[in-house]
């Protein structure tokens, strides 16, 4: 990747943007040797020489999907390249109206695609799945944060799918012991009890999967203490060690977006998970690769490819 962008440099002097694009962010700091093997992760010193390596070798923007640090993007704004994140948990009102071509018939914008509405679903993939999946039924829905980093992520959803903020619970947790966590309580800003989900959907929702062990213990406490019904995981990046998915069976559906097809459990048989279609990521991407170029275009920068 480094020398893709050396090279691109020294054979196009005048060369004044090069882009990469990553579904998953391709830096990830972990100590496991085989999963870096696995998932054709970069492992480095730090993710800010990371960025400035990427600089320093020519890159001057990145587009990538729901990465995990927020660092990231100020590290890349820190060394001048502009960092477009795609947000897979948006809603139709997110949507960017410079979309034009993949949305509209024409660059006025007036007359829609007769796929209009086939596309709109593929570029907010987890809300059209919830607004799909529950759509006689959203009232016994309810959103559940399992940490101060999906705290945003399950507001947004909420609003997306319900029109308001009700049915929103943050949960306050604590390790019992090996394999147990207890939930102490609710956070100030949740919008309903835990008395309030005993039978009903609870939707939990993260911006990639790991071990997933974290997430199981979350869903069997919130069915065996509070009487929750069905538990839903939107994940928006797979990023299993292993296949230990198969003995997490507190958590009844699993949705990930197709950004790791080779996952260790992409190609395992389960009915409980579900993965959007690799064009779903495909024009997710595309979606921004040409709000980046409508970006030059605007700028006078008439030589784009």
């Amino acid at each position: 990747m480094r020398l893709v962008g050396k090279i691109l440099q020294e054979n196009h002097h005048r060369m004044e943007q090069l882009t990469l694009v990553s579904p998953v962010g391709p830096y990830d700091l972990n100590h496991s040797a085989e999963r870096k093997k696995i998932k054709g992760l970069i492992e480095g010193p730090s993710l800010e020489m990371f960025i400035k390596d990427l600089a320093r070798d020519g890159y001057n923007e990145i587009i990538t999907i729901c990465p995990h640090s927020n660092k990231t993007k100020q590290f890349a704004n820190d060394n001048r390249i502009l960092y477009r994140d795609i947000d897979p948990f948006q809603s139709r009102a997110d949507l960017s109206p410079r979309l034009g071509p993949f949305l509209y018939e024409g660059p006025d914008n007036n007359t829609t695609r007769s796929d209009f509405d086939d596309r709109v679903r593929r570029v907010t993939p987890f809300v059209s799945y919830l607004q799909e999946e529950f759509k006689d039924n959203m009232g016994d829905v309810y959103f559940v944060a399992t940490d101060k980093g999906s705290e945003d992520l399950v507001m947004r959803l909420a609003y997306a799918c319900r029109n308001n903020k009700q049915g929103v619970l943050g949960v306050l947790k604590e390790r019992a012991g090996p394999g147990k966590i207890d939930i102490k309580g609710l956070t100030s800003w949740s919008t309903a009890n835990l008395e309030e989900i005993r039978g009903k959907t609870c939707i939990l929702a993260d911006d990639r999967r790991m071990s997933g062990k974290t997430t199981n213990l979350i869903a069997k406490e919130l069915k065996e203490t509070y009487g929750a019904g069905k538990v839903v995981a939107l994940l928006a990046h797979d990023l299993s060690y292993d296949e230990n998915i198969k003995g997490h069976d507190s958590i009844d559906k699993f949705v990930f977006a197709e950004t790791t097809p080779n996952s260790p459990i992409s190609k395992i048989e389960d009915p409980r998970i579900y993965r959007f279609p690799m064009e779903t990521t495909a024009l997710l991407l595309a979606t921004q690769i040409f709000d980046s170029y409508v970006s030059l275009r605007d700028l006078g920068k008439s030589e784009v490819r």
